[in-house]
């Protein structure tokens, strides 16, 4: 928490035990201030006891700002295309859960503000565009 308020962190990274502060909760979802969550790093490091514990998809339910990322790629053997499969296959995420975190991850991109807006509207075109596919392949 002194690192948001204090130190005026403008995002946080392994923000996985935030939940044990809802204070902090409150403060980093009405501040959209983002969680850089490594789900299988957080496993790895016994930050929490399995994926299927992992608060990931509780936080972006509540409305946290929530991006998906490695950690170290070659300490932890993950891809990121890795972490989406396991938070779909253990986390319970669907297409629309990915999706947002993939914009989230946009919008909180260390770029200028005129070049994290256009790429956050690009993906957001391209992602929509997925998913309107796929709903449609599958109805």
């Amino acid at each position: 928490m002194q690192a948001v308020i204090d130190c005026g962190a403008n995002r946080i990274g392994h923000g996985v035990r935030s939940g044990e502060y809802p204070a902090l909760l409150d403060y980093l979802r009405d501040r959209r201030i983002p969680l850089e969550l490594c789900p299988t790093s957080n496993v790895q490091t016994h930050a929490v006891p399995s994926l299927g514990d992992h608060p990931i998809k509780q936080y972006l339910e509540d409305g946290l700002t929530v991006t998906i990322n490695t950690d170290n790629r070659l300490i932890s053997g993950i891809t990121l295309t890795d972490e989406f499969v396991h938070l779909v296959n253990e986390v319970g995420f669907g297409a629309s859960d990915l999706a947002r975190c993939v914009i989230n991850g946009c919008r909180a991109a260390f770029l200028p503000l005129p070049e994290r807006e256009k790429l956050t509207a690009r993906v957001t075109d391209e992602l929509a565009r997925f998913l309107a596919a796929t709903s449609s392949a599958t109805t």
